[in-house]
């Protein structure tokens, strides 16, 4: 089974939003089981390489740097199904 494209750009705005919350004093807990739990369904790589926890973490959200295009949840949710398939 995999999770869906809804859920997962619902999953990853909920991380984002998490890592915004100035206040939440353990939020870090729950991000890093949040990704765990989407690395069921796009595991890390041969290497431990977590393009989820690099998109998130190292590239801000798929935004790493002003001049950088924006790659949107479903953009990377796409990149992932069809990075799978291969």
């Amino acid at each position: 089974m995999m999770i869906s494209k809804e859920l997962f750009e619902k999953s990853i705005e909920s991380i984002r939003l998490l890592a915004l919350d100035k206040n939440g004093k353990n939020n870090f807990n729950a991000i890093r089981v949040s990704i765990e739990i989407l690395e069921m369904f796009f595991p890390k790589d041969e290497n431990g390489f977590s393009e989820i926890e690099f998109y998130c973490i190292f590239c801000n959200f798929g935004k790493p740097n002003i001049d950088s295009e924006y790659e949107s949840p479903i953009k990377l949710y796409e990149r992932l199904i069809k990075n799978q398939s291969k």
